[in-house]
């Protein structure tokens, strides 16, 4: 179930995540509360690391520096609830309940830029901007 914003006029709220990864300069992205980190990349023509979307696989894995969130169901073979308490967290399961900033350990040259995405079979990679 959804949330109205403050406006009341049933918009979901929108929120600015920030996304850091080895050797670059930090991405910005657009996330709604109803939508996870991956969906929100996707949408915004940024494929990040992940696989499974469901929380069972770890490909998604990252760290939350800075926000507020809440990380739906997920394995707690992936992810313990010592590695969730240290700040590790499933991005294909995170939606933003404030801004965010997290961090990934692998480099920023894992991160495609797609240029649309209206289906699956309807992509086409391109280089950094």
């Amino acid at each position: 179930m959804s949330h109205l914003n403050q406006s009341g006029n049933g918009r979901l709220h929108e929120y600015q995540v920030q996304l850091t990864f080895f050797g670059a300069e930090p991405i910005q992205l657009r996330c709604r509360e109803d939508e996870d980190i991956i969906s929100a990349g996707l949408r915004q023509g940024l494929l990040l690391a992940s696989d499974c979307r469901q929380g069972i696989c770890g490909a998604c894995l990252g760290f939350l520096e800075e926000g507020q969130s809440t990380l739906l169901k997920y394995s707690p073979y992936v992810l313990s609830d010592r590695d969730k308490e240290d700040g590790w967290v499933l991005t294909c399961r995170l939606r933003p309940k404030s801004d965010l900033r997290l961090d990934f350990e692998y480099s920023a040259d894992r991160v495609a830029y797609l240029e649309h995405w209206q289906n699956a079979s309807d992509v086409t990679l391109r280089g950094k901007p």
